[in-house]
């Protein structure tokens, strides 16, 4: 009887160490099969945060198994109020992949308190993908002061730190990160000088305008492009006449973005300088955006060359599109 319960208890014994060393494949097998067949995130929330004491460790754990860690993340965005102090923990971890994802999320939720363990991860972890993956959290979280200590990488050799920093810097939104963004847009790296021009658009000061529309004259066409976009965007009247000038640029890419950028400027010697190209260029790559500007922009002093335009033309797509742009002049101008 004694050899029986022995065995038993042994039985027993093993199921549990065999369900503890497996306990995390079957939690993220179980909600993978929730996520892949169910489709439904709301039944995942609310088991995930009824039976938070048994999904949180293995979910956490998850992160830093490259096939598991697009689901953790996800399952982790779901968790309400999020694992903010196991996702500190995660900073301490060994694998890289969980300190990159860990510190993504950290991010995510703007957790202030992981500011000092991310900005000695940003400066001292061995694994540049980890100090990159931590310096853009740290942008997203926004804390004044941990943006000037990362402001300061903007030197370093290794151009994907710099990139990392770019972004940052923009996602922090912060007028401190305007003087080292404007001189990342002098970076020997395109990549570098491309996000710098994004992050000074990301930030609302007239202190950035300046900067955006240097760029404007960078020697790399994406750089330039990125530039239009962001000008685009804020619509100042400051870079209407640079703007005008890259109707001139040599890579057609460039005049096509800076016209459609254009139409968002209702301005005269925007309408004119449009109307001059409409009148004078014979490429249908051209005047079609041109077309469709001057429609936007509405000004009835267009409606004239329009109707001229449309009067030679022998293409079905672009007499459609002048007829549109004369159709809104007009209801513009009623």
């Amino acid at each position: 009887m004694k050899t029986r319960i022995l065995k038993i208890v042994i039985l027993l014994v093993l199921i549990i160490l065999i369900f503890i060393q497996l306990k995390d494949v079957l939690i993220m097998n179980y909600l993978n099969w929730i996520y892949q067949y169910l489709k439904n995130p709301d039944i995942i929330k609310s088991q995930v945060n009824s039976m938070r004491c048994i999904f949180e460790g293995p979910v956490v754990r998850a992160l830093g198994n490259n096939q598991k860690s697009e689901l953790s993340m996800f399952v982790i965005s779901l968790m309400d109020p999020p694992p903010l102090k196991s996702l500190r923990r995660a900073l301490k971890n060994r694998n890289a992949t969980m300190k990159k994802n860990a510190a993504a999320l950290l991010g995510y939720h703007k957790d202030k308190k992981s500011t000092d363990m991310l900005l000695n991860l940003a400066i001292n972890d061995e694994n540049i993908s980890v100090r990159c993956k931590v310096i853009e959290a740290i942008g997203k979280i926004g804390d004044e002061r941990a943006v000037l200590i990362i402001s300061d990488l903007r030197t370093n050799d290794d151009p994907l730190i710099r990139i990392s920093v770019a972004k940052a810097l923009g996602e922090a939104k912060s007028v401190y990160a305007i003087k080292p963004l404007k001189d990342l847009l002098q970076d020997s790296n395109i990549e570098v000088r491309r996000y710098a021009v994004f992050g000074l658009g990301e930030i609302h000061s007239p202190e950035t305008i300046n900067g955006i529309i240097r760029a404007l004259n960078d020697e790399n066409m994406s750089v330039r492009i990125q530039a239009i976009r962001t000008l685009a965007f804020r619509r100042h009247e400051k870079a209407v006449t640079p703007l005008l000038i890259l109707l001139n640029d040599p890579n057609k890419n460039v005049r096509i973005k800076t016209i459609y950028s254009l139409l968002e400027y209702k301005d005269e010697r925007v309408t004119d300088k449009l109307i001059n190209l409409l009148e004078t260029s014979n490429d249908y790559d051209i005047i079609y955006p041109t077309v469709s500007a001057l429609g936007y922009i509405g000004d009835k002093k267009a409606l004239k060359p329009l109707i001229e335009k449309l009067s030679k033309c022998d293409n079905d797509i672009l007499k459609r599109s002048i007829k549109n742009s004369i159709n809104k002049i007009k209801r513009n101008n009623q």
